[in-house]
């Protein structure tokens, strides 16, 4: 799609052409209230051009774009250039980003006069996406019909996995979200049905894992449709050592231990690197930072992120996966 003018004697036109083979010519005045505001939007930015990118701040993205133009709406916005940060706020699962481990907050209420910014509702034991649209006050089954999904253990697993696969590949685009829900295979009410309609599982190469697995073939899910990593390994393990135990230094420091360092010398090799370093910090009295919060802070900047060789192949070889049992 382009937009062009054009003139019609002393009057100014505004014309949306259409670009593909059969693609009509018409007024802009003739399209959507949605289309014409992201035109006006984009001139904006486009006609300001500042020396410093500008943030972008949009309240009810979805409003006057039907479901699909939401989804268009959100695509244009990650492969903009033209503005350094993008906020925005929504109601719709169609405007969902796809990396929802890094994009969403649930703005919260508190008070008249102020709300709180929150993703603590991924801590449920509900799977998919669940929690994020219990949040929303959305429906499931709207979100869920078109949707590929990467279903994995832990919040932290859908957090730190995009990003993690995006990097090995050099993507920008995975074409499947990533949800978190297995750990609670346990619970009575789990239901796989209402994740997303076409899904891969991804389970740790650890004991857990494994079990995890043997639920879910016992499920009915077919064996061929569950993925797993290296045995012995979590998501974590994927990553450098050392740019895994940096992250849990600097929250340490930040919790009010400004002299922590973990040498890596004394962690337990036959164990996963967070199993490792839990141990070592409950056996010098430190808190343990928790799994979600590591990853957090890890995908806040990408250079934090350093790939191990064996970890960069593994998350290749995930990603073809992926794409194989989604279709």
């Amino acid at each position: 799609m382009a937009v062009r003018l054009d003139t019609d004697g002393n009057k100014l036109q505004v014309l949306v052409e259409e670009l593909d083979e059969d693609g009509a010519t018409t007024a802009i005045s003739e399209r959507s209230e949605g289309l014409r505001v992201f035109v006006a939007l984009l001139c904006f930015v486009l006609i300001k051009d500042p020396d410093v990118p500008p943030i972008l701040l949009i309240d009810e993205a979805e409003t006057h774009l039907h479901y699909d133009a939401q989804a268009d709406l959100v695509d244009v916005l990650l492969k903009q250039d033209k503005v350094k940060q993008i906020f925005y706020t929504t109601h719709s699962p169609g405007c969902l980003p796809p990396d929802l481990g890094t994009g969403v907050r649930f703005v919260a209420p508190n008070g008249r006069d102020s709300s709180v910014l929150s993703n603590s509702f991924w801590s449920s034991n509900q799977p998919g996406f669940s929690p994020l649209l219990f949040a929303m006050g959305a429906g499931a089954a709207a979100f869920s019909v078109c949707r590929r999904a990467v279903l994995a253990e832990g919040p932290s697993d859908m957090i730190l996995l995009p990003s993690l696969i995006r990097l090995a590949t050099g993507l920008q685009s995975l074409g499947y979200q990533v949800a978190p829900g297995l750990s609670g295979l346990h619970n009575p009410e789990f239901e796989i049905d209402a994740v997303a309609s076409r899904i891969a599982f991804l389970v740790d190469g650890d004991k857990a894992g494994l079990n995890y697995k043997k639920q879910l073939i016992s499920l009915g899910i077919p064996e061929d449709r569950v993925a797993n990593l290296p045995t012995g390994q979590a998501i974590e393990d994927l990553l450098d050592r050392e740019s895994y135990i940096s992250a849990v230094e600097t929250l340490l420091r930040d919790a009010g231990f400004p002299d922590i360092t973990i040498p890596a010398d004394d962690l337990d090799t036959n164990d996963t690197v967070a199993h490792a370093v839990a141990k070592y910090c409950r056996s010098a009295d430190l808190p343990v930072p928790g799994k979600t919060a590591i990853a957090s802070h890890l995908v806040q900047d990408v250079n934090r992120i350093k790939l191990n060789t064996d970890g960069e192949r593994s998350l290749k070889n995930l990603h073809e996966e992926f794409l194989r049992i989604l279709g």
